[in-house]
């Protein structure tokens, strides 16, 4: 690996890592103590899915890039810890509907304002050229990692 392939794996790995945790810390602050950054990701799913009355199961796994079978246990916690109730389509019974519950909806809006501040966070600290940069980087990414079929637990 070069020095720049080094420090962009780095940089990858490691910014990766901090978000992450920053984002766990800030939610615990705002209220989110007994969600994880993952939970809250899957209330986020629910919650774009729901508005557009597309909230099935399989929806949501498919919109999360994730297997029905670990959504399902992301689920079961959420219901349990009464963030998430499950319902069932009137002309198929087959079909499992997720919903917000007050308190998911409630957890949802505090994951978005974190979203807020930390896009106006990063954003302060870059020129109006650096952002631009930065978001076609990272549509750059992100079209390399769905060529390549990569699913986010991987």
């Amino acid at each position: 690996m070069s020095g720049d392939e080094a420090q962009l794996n780095e940089l990858f790995v490691g910014t990766f890592h901090k978000v992450f945790a920053w984002e766990e810390r800030e939610l615990r602050n705002m209220g989110c103590k007994n969600l994880t950054v993952k939970e809250l990701h899957v209330l986020t799913a629910i919650n774009r899915l729901e508005k557009q009355q597309h909230h099935t199961m399989t929806r949501v796994a498919k919109e999360m890039d994730i297997s029905v079978g670990a959504l399902t246990t992301a689920i079961n916690t959420l219901v349990k810890k009464g963030y998430v109730q499950r319902g069932y389509r009137e002309d198929d019974r087959r079909i499992v509907l997720v919903s917000l519950t007050k308190d998911g909806e409630n957890a949802n809006q505090l994951h978005d304002q974190y979203h807020q501040l930390m896009i106006r966070e990063v954003g302060k600290s870059l020129s109006e050229e650096e952002l631009k940069i930065l978001v076609q980087s990272l549509n750059k990414m992100e079209i390399f990692i769905k060529k390549k079929g990569m699913k986010s637990d991987d």
